[in-house]
């Protein structure tokens, strides 16, 4: 009657396996059952695969365009099939992430970009409660319907709101996402770079990487047409950073002063003063207290 034959067990989706292949036995059930349904509910099915974990009626109402009371039957009979279930909270969510991905897997490209580009309008156009999640979700319906310019957008500010909230890993990845999908090559691509040595490698004290990845981004600098001086100034921020963690305090010292004056020089008296303020600590830091008294001094001037 195609129902599931299969004990299909509620899943965690936070901590659900990401999955190359399905079992063949269930592909098999879940392409049977799919073909059994009407346009609409295969419709509205597929437009739920591609929101992801779960949907409200409101949401799914429109981007589906049905009717209300169409919708409602449809859902139903998604229901009856096994295929999705009602939330205690409301949402409509699929039995089992296996049947997401198995009918995500078998929607046409074509109607995935359709779908996608939707969602994201959506999205665009009703921010979500929680701003972190709006942008990361929006990103990847960008990003899935080759909108890749305001997807790498969306993907870099959530890696900075996560690493201001301390969740260095996972902003990484986000970082890496923008730089997969933005414009290489230019002043901008390359502050992100150094933004990125700076939050994620020196922070956690990749210093091999570290050098690597900024001899990397000086080899762009040096070949740009027009480089900017704060770029100058945050790739010798990093650098001097470099130099300290390396316990080389006086070469670090020297790429900082270089740093302040281009910092001056782009007009960015806060980012000298940060400058200073980080001079004056790894000055304590390193044992010489009266070069520390001096930076400080100079940070309140």
């Amino acid at each position: 009657d195609g129902r599931w034959d299969v004990d299909l067990l509620k899943v965690d989706y936070n901590n659900a396996p990401v999955c190359s292949a399905l079992p063949e036995y269930f592909s098999e059930q879940l392409n049977l059952t799919i073909s059994d349904l009407d346009s609409v509910s295969r419709d509205v099915v597929e437009v739920m695969a591609v929101w992801g974990r779960e949907i409200n009626d409101d949401q799914l109402q429109k981007l589906t365009g049905l009717a209300s009371q169409t919708l409602l039957a449809a859902t139903k009979i998604l229901q009856v099939k096994m295929i999705i279930q009602e939330t205690n909270t409301g949402y409509r969510e699929f039995i089992h992430v296996y049947v997401m991905q198995g009918i995500y897997d078998e929607i046409t490209f074509d109607n995935r970009i359709q779908i996608h580009t939707r969602i994201a309008q959506l999205l665009a156009d009703s921010p979500q409660p929680s701003e972190l999640e709006w942008q990361t979700n929006l990103a990847r319906h960008r990003e899935a319907s080759n909108d890749t310019d305001n997807a790498a957008v969306h993907y870099l500010t959530a890696a900075r709101m996560l690493f201001s909230r301390f969740s260095h890993s996972l902003g990484e990845y986000y970082f890496c996402k923008y730089l997969q999908l933005a414009e290489s090559g230019t002043n901008d691509y390359l502050s992100v770079r150094i933004e990125r040595l700076r939050e994620c490698l020196l922070y956690s004290g990749h210093l091999s990487e570290a050098r690597t990845e900024l001899e990397s981004i000086l080899a762009e600098i040096n070949v740009l047409e027009t480089t900017s001086d704060l770029l100058l100034a945050d790739a010798n921020r990093v650098h001097s950073h470099i130099h300290w963690q390396s316990g080389s305090f006086h070469d670090g010292l020297a790429t900082a002063e270089t740093a302040i004056k281009e910092y001056y020089h782009a007009n960015k008296l806060k980012a000298a003063g940060t400058m200073l303020q980080e001079i004056a600590n790894a000055a304590f830091d390193a044992g010489y207290y009266l070069t520390a008294k001096e930076y400080f001094n100079r940070c309140r001037d």
